[in-house]
């Protein structure tokens, strides 16, 4: 069930109906509700996976009790280490692993009898799976209490807002909401509904079209020239960036109409300075998962800062799925933040001209831009062939520039608004009284009217969202 889509439109109504009409001293009547509202939303794509959901859900609750009572705890933790991961690993890398292994022996002359694996990737299963194993590793080092009542846990890890594509939330900021689920006050409400409009027109008015036009050119990327190569890097940058940055939003606006308060996923990106800093900005809470379960251990266990770097980039690239291009792209990202950290040339070098800011933010999204072509293609050859045009030696038979379709421009002109206008009008409003009456007006007449009309529009040609494969 995709929040762009007339399914849900009519579910989540329902849902909110029956939270509101609970009292709110009866908080786990409410629980019980949210929980069953979260399964039925996921069994909606496919029933048979809600008992993935569920085994998780038990083996980490079960973990985390044993973990308080027991003095074998590297045991218990590595029961819940090895569940959870042993799962996301079947599920998305066996039938990777099983094809290379097999490309490999036959290289080496070796017959052996093809294996097909026809494995469905369970929706959403990166994303739980790393919230409830976040869980399990903070009670182990005992950074929180284990929770102690079943049902406010299985609610932590299916909670239907941000199941599917994250945030991928702490025990320590989503549980105790959990378990007081206090009503939204009307300003809260009407916030996380203007947030879930913003995130359906990045949805449906920018990333849908700029999609449709970049598909086609990914079809043959070794026919693209320079010019062109640039142009189709940042619409995919930007298809990408408004499509996941668009579910965050929608998950952080359903959570506040539910009087429940997530996390932020993304931060004006195209403002970054450096890759340190686009990497506080893109996909925050994942950034913020492999810093602490991984990056801080390996570097307290005396790792030098460039292999913890480069080690946890590469996880990071084949976190978002079983291809070589994900590992290179990790890699990069890897190096080229190992090099920012260390050196922070782009403001060096752009220091004594005017506007140095914006500059710097220019060469580090160019270079995430460019890297970025790893990420599209399924094979290395595609990406090659796109960065070679990119740093100028495109192939001899490279097609000339069809130029700019007045649909892609004007999705990209509202991109740029609504990475650089909202912000700045949000601001303005909690600055100025006068400001937030103002515009509040424009809201109410303009802005929320044509959001609601894009979102209909939507509601017909729903899409899945760019993460939902990762």
């Amino acid at each position: 069930m995709l929040f762009n889509s007339l399914d849900f439109w009519l579910f989540f109504p329902l849902v909110l109906a029956v939270y509101s009409a609970l009292p709110q001293r009866h908080v786990r009547a409410r629980q019980i509700a949210l929980l069953a509202a979260s399964y039925a939303f996921y069994a909606f794509w496919d029933l048979r996976f809600c008992g993935l959901i569920a085994l998780s859900t038990l083996v980490d609750f079960v973990v985390s009790r044993q973990l308080e009572r027991t003095s074998r705890r590297k045991a218990w933790v590595a029961v819940s280490v090895v569940t959870n991961l042993g799962i996301l690993g079947t599920f998305k890398y066996l039938g990777f692993f099983v094809e290379e292994v097999g490309a490999v022996l036959a290289s080496l002359g070796i017959e052996t009898s093809p294996i097909a694996l026809n494995i469905v990737l369970p929706v959403g299963i990166s994303f739980y799976t790393f919230q409830t194993l976040g869980y399990t590793l903070d009670v182990y080092r005992k950074r929180i209490l284990p929770e102690r009542h079943f049902i406010p846990f299985a609610l932590f890890v299916s909670f239907f807002p941000q199941l599917m594509a994250g945030p991928i939330e702490r025990a320590r900021d989503l549980l105790p909401q959990l378990h007081v689920l206090r009503r939204p006050t009307p300003q809260e409400a009407a916030s996380g509904f203007r947030l879930f409009l913003l995130g359906m027109v990045k949805k449906v008015a920018v990333s849908s079209v700029l999609w449709d036009h970049a598909q086609v050119l990914y079809l043959n990327p070794e026919l693209r020239g320079t010019a062109e190569a640039w142009w189709l890097g940042l619409l995919m940058l930007t298809h990408i960036y408004m499509d996941f940055s668009g579910y965050s939003d929608m998950a952080v606006g359903l959570g506040r109409m539910l009087g429940v308060k997530l996390s932020p996923n993304f931060k004006r990106v195209f403002a970054a300075r450096n890759f340190p800093d686009l990497w506080r900005r893109w996909h925050m809470t994942l950034g913020r998962w492999f810093r602490d379960y991984l990056w801080i251990p390996l570097r307290k266990r005396g790792w030098n800062k460039a292999a913890a770097t480069l080690l946890t980039f590469a996880l990071i690239g084949v976190w978002h799925g079983a291809n070589w291009t994900f590992l290179w792209w990790g890699v990069l990202m890897g190096l080229v933040w190992w090099v920012d950290d260390q050196t922070n040339w782009q403001q060096r070098l752009t220091a004594p001209f005017p506007f140095g800011g914006a500059l710097a933010s220019a060469l580090t999204i160019g270079l995430f831009v460019f890297i970025s072509q790893l990420f599209p293609v399924d094979r290395l050859a595609d990406a090659w062939a796109l960065m070679r045009a990119m740093a100028g030696f495109p192939a001899a038979d490279a097609l000339p520039w069809s130029g700019v379709s007045r649909a892609v421009a004007a999705a990209m002109l509202l991109a740029a608004g609504i990475e650089w206008g909202v912000p700045y009008s949000e601001a303005r409003i909690q600055a100025s009284a006068r400001w937030a009456r103002n515009w509040g007006w424009v809201r109410a007449v303009v802005f929320i009217p044509w959001g609601c009309a894009l979102c209909v529009e939507g509601l017909w040609q729903a899409r899945e969202f760019v993460y939902f494969q990762f």
